[in-house]
């Protein structure tokens, strides 16, 4: 049961090892990023009667970071 409440941490983190990592031209950074916040919100959903509701900000917090990321890729491929 422990390790279950152990998924929206390991998603966060592997949230931020995609926009640390990732190379602004490639799409597996963007992917991966929208990714984990979808299932973490999709955990703030199936859990939301219990302790879904205490992960919903995180939740939103990656995917406005997903927003921000992917405007700014977008930018760095446009160039000057």
């Amino acid at each position: 049961m422990l390790l279950l409440l152990a998924l929206p941490v390991v998603l966060s983190a592997l949230a931020l090892v995609s926009i640390l990592l990732s190379d602004p031209g490639h799409a597996r950074g963007k992917v991966t990023l929208w990714a984990s916040a979808l299932l973490l919100l999709a955990f703030c959903v199936v859990g939301s009667f219990s302790i879904g509701i205490f992960y919903l900000p995180a939740g939103l917090a990656l995917v406005v970071s997903a927003l921000f990321d992917s405007r700014g890729r977008a930018a760095e491929s446009a160039g000057p």
